[in-house]
């Protein structure tokens, strides 16, 4: 009867065992496709900036620089009006420390700034576009930053360019796309007395209106009603 107790107690420390190792062995989960990546920003998956006083932060346009950091471009409110804000993390979701404040770089013009359209240039630098606020108009808004969060002082007026067509209260720039040559093309709409028109301009790449482009450097589309670009892109013969 010892013998058998001990064999049995023999039996079942080889079963916790062999248990033991099939379950160090045993390879992670599969995830699904879709599935929330749980290892950016570990354990969540996700990103929130909260940082505002009231919480109105907004991300728009996201890319993808050749190290991996991700940068967003939106816009926050600073309890007065809102701000243009882009945003850098690591390839792990960790905020950059390293780019802007914090991890944040803004644009306040004094009344609000929105960032609508982002695209990185193959220098890596980041061309932002949207709208300022001008008294009663909305002005285009175009700006450059360097690598690591400030304004490219080369680009425009000290890093900032703005558009305003004549006659118009409203001119908004919503996708930027960068050529390999340095130009830029913004896409977007430009107000007229009774309905609102769709938009392209092109700038040199220091940020200088181009009047080479379309005759006199801008391109517009419009019948009777509301006509807006939300995006542009470049084929490979360089058309629009």
């Amino acid at each position: 009867m010892r013998m058998v107790a001990v064999l049995s107690g023999l039996v079942i420390l080889l079963l916790i065992c062999a248990l033991a190792l099939l379950a160090f062995q045993s390879p992670a989960p599969t995830l699904h496709p879709g599935s929330l990546d749980c290892t950016f920003n570990s354990p969540q998956g996700y990103v929130m900036s909260t940082h505002a006083e009231n919480e109105k932060d907004r991300g728009v346009e996201v890319a993808i620089q050749d190290d991996g950091h991700i940068v967003a471009l939106g816009y926050c409110n600073n309890t007065r009006n809102e701000d243009l804000m882009i945003a850098r993390y690591t390839s792990y979701g960790a905020l950059d420390s390293q780019f802007g404040s914090g991890g944040f770089a803004y644009y306040d013009g004094g009344g609000n700034d929105r960032g609508l359209g982002l695209v990185l240039q193959g220098d890596g630098k980041m061309v932002a576009t949207g709208f300022t606020q001008n008294g009663s108009h909305r002005d285009l808004l175009l700006l450059r930053y360097d690598l690591n969060g400030t304004v490219d002082p080369t680009f425009g007026n000290e890093g900032v360019v703005m558009f305003s067509a004549p006659g118009s209260s409203t001119d908004i720039g919503f996708g930027v796309v960068w050529e390999s040559d340095g130009g830029i093309f913004v896409a977007g709409e430009t107000a007229n007395a009774t309905h609102q028109d769709a938009l392209v301009i092109h700038y040199t790449p220091e940020g200088v209106y181009d009047t080479r482009f379309a005759g006199t450097g801008l391109f517009t589309y419009g019948g009777t009603n509301m006509d807006r670009l939300f995006a542009c892109a470049l084929q490979p013969d360089g058309k629009i």
